[in-house]
């Protein structure tokens, strides 16, 4: 979306990187100091729905607003340590001991096939639409997935000690 659709250069790639990879820090470090999360099914939730608002407005933005496309990297990346942080806790807690290794295997496998699945869905369809028209549509499917999720009973009891 950087070069395609805001017209950028390789500098403003390395911009729009550095703020995701920023807002993973802040995240990250503020995952560190406040941990001790008590509603990590709605953590986890809150930081998908977060992932697809800034998608979404990525995907809305005209082609003159590349800086609010900086911003809603680093809001990305920011979103990104309340998710796989609070999961692999949740995981650690939920899942017997002798069989961790292989779900956290498993769940490995399963990220590492849908990233080139994913890169592959991405090219045919920004292709197609336009790079900032599959943002705005992978934005919404991730708002829906965030809202869909606390409906699910089994989610909700997660939280459950």
């Amino acid at each position: 979306i950087t070069m395609e659709y805001f017209n950028g250069t390789p500098m403003h790639i390395s911009i729009t990187e550095i703020a995701y990879a920023s807002g993973m820090l802040i995240g990250g470090l503020l995952l560190g100091l406040f941990g001790n999360y008590q509603k990590r099914i709605l953590l986890i939730t809150a930081s998908i729905f977060m992932m697809g608002i800034s998608l979404t407005i990525s995907g809305l933005l005209p082609q003159s607003g590349f800086f609010i496309f900086v911003v809603c990297c680093a809001i990305m990346g920011l979103s990104v340590p309340f998710y796989s942080g609070v999961q692999t806790a949740l995981f650690q807690e939920k899942i017997k001991p002798e069989y961790l290794g292989r779900v956290f295997s498993l769940t490995g496998s399963i990220m590492s096939l849908a990233m080139p699945i994913g890169l592959i869905l991405s090219g045919f369809f920004a292709d197609r639409i336009g790079v900032n028209h599959w943002f705005l549509l992978s934005g919404i499917l991730i708002i829906c997935i965030a809202i869909v999720c606390p409906m699910i009973t089994e989610i909700r009891k997660l939280d459950a000690k």
